[in-house]
């Protein structure tokens, strides 16, 4: 989804733990309003989901959700290296940035799970989400990152370095048919070394999602509910939207059901602000330092 968010300064109530940057190549700071609108709406969405669905909770508390801007006028849509009158675009160039943030992000996710890990026998699961076409918007970057296996592959490269045992990853599917249940993402498997020397799988399940109240409908087969109740079961969910006014990448933590009216979408002020997450930015910032579980 294309948002137009106000540019942001570091909130006033950063955990002392939490630093105002994030990461400076790419920049990522913390941004401070996510839109109200579609961005909004499923970072709500899925931490309201959370406490219902496999989604595990860092040593703070914070269920392991969160929601990256992508800047526009970077490498996004509205970037020099956006597709432009149906050229087709390098997508390593394209998503750059996009791949290395991504990269971090998984890899302190999975330095969290792989410290109290669900299940020792099965893989760690993490869901990434980004948007579909939006008006004149035919190719959304959020999307075309998600629907990309080199995409991923790049972002796992990031997250793991030489402990990545397999550099491209395969495609995935949840029942002995061979074929995905409907509402099921994409389901792109690796498999990592643990700094024990022990082998770890990844699963990476993919959900480009639309750009209508379909996002967030709790029956639609393609909603990022169905995408984290159903089979698939992610212990972590990370999605992606656009920024129109961002040079650089910003990590939300606040979400309210702003506007949120699914099947007729309204202005109107939140009726319920939920606590702040700062579950990515913790995950980027351990994912950045290659090292310690993320726990309070």
């Amino acid at each position: 989804m294309l948002e137009t968010v106000s540019p942001t300064t570091p909130p006033t109530t950063l955990p002392p733990d939490v630093p105002s940057v994030l990461l400076r190549r790419p920049k990522v700071i913390h941004g401070d309003d996510p839109g109200g609108y579609y961005c909004e709406h499923v970072f709500y969405t899925a931490q309201q989901t959370a406490a219902h669905s496999a989604v595990r909770c860092n040593g703070w508390g914070e269920a392991l959700i969160g929601f990256l801007h992508v800047p526009g006028r970077r490498d996004g849509w509205l970037g020099a290296d956006s597709p432009r009158h149906g050229q087709p675009v390098d997508p390593a160039r394209r998503h750059a940035g996009t791949r290395r943030v991504v990269g971090r992000a998984l890899a302190g996710f999975c330095t969290t799970l792989m410290a109290d890990p669900p299940d020792l026998d099965s893989p760690l699961r993490i869901l990434l989400t980004g948007f579909g076409p939006f008006a004149a918007v035919v190719d959304n970057p959020t999307g075309d990152f998600v629907s990309d296996d080199t995409n991923l592959d790049a972002a796992m490269g990031v997250a793991f370095g030489r402990r990545l045992l397999t550099p491209a990853g395969s495609r995935q599917a949840l029942d002995a048919s061979g074929h995905a249940a409907s509402g099921t993402p994409v389901i792109r498997q690796y498999r990592t070394r643990r700094s024990d020397g022990t082998m770890q799988t990844v699963w990476l399940g993919t959900v480009c999602l639309a750009t209508d109240d379909t996002a967030v409908a709790a029956d639609h087969p393609s909603s990022l509910v169905t995408a984290m109740t159903g089979p698939f079961q992610p212990h972590a969910v990370l999605s992606l939207g656009v920024a129109r006014s961002a040079k650089t990448f910003w990590v939300e933590h606040k979400a309210g059901d702003r506007n949120l009216t699914v099947g007729r979408h309204v202005e109107a002020v939140a009726n319920h602000h939920l606590p702040s997450n700062f579950a990515l930015a913790r995950a980027i910032v351990a994912g950045r330092a290659g090292s310690r579980p993320v726990s309070g």
